[in-house]
């Protein structure tokens, strides 16, 4: 038993340190802060209107495999994020007749 309490030593000594204190959860802080500058920069650029071209669609048939794509992703969906809806008005009006 001395051979495996030593081979786990080293493994545990070998392992990486632990993360700095600090809440960070399933997401990062500094990561998302390092994403909101380089989103904010890239924003600022004025690159986004050839970013979108280049992603558009190239022709029918592609434009077609997107919305097949984008169909199967909602089919798998719960719901839509009732954040995203955050402030919207949300009355209905009756149409006259």
């Amino acid at each position: 038993m001395g051979i495996k309490r030593s081979v786990l030593s080293t493994r545990r000594k070998a392992s990486p340190p632990l993360a700095p204190r600090g809440v960070e959860g399933e997401g990062s802080y500094e990561g998302t802060r390092r994403y909101n500058a380089a989103t904010r920069r890239f924003v600022e650029s004025g690159r986004v209107d050839e970013a979108a071209r280049r992603a558009a669609p190239r022709d029918a048939d592609e434009a077609k495999s997107i919305e097949r794509a984008e169909r199967a992703g909602a089919a798998r969906a719960k719901g839509e994020d009732p954040a995203l809806n955050k402030g919207r008005l949300r009355t209905r009006t009756k149409r006259s007749t």
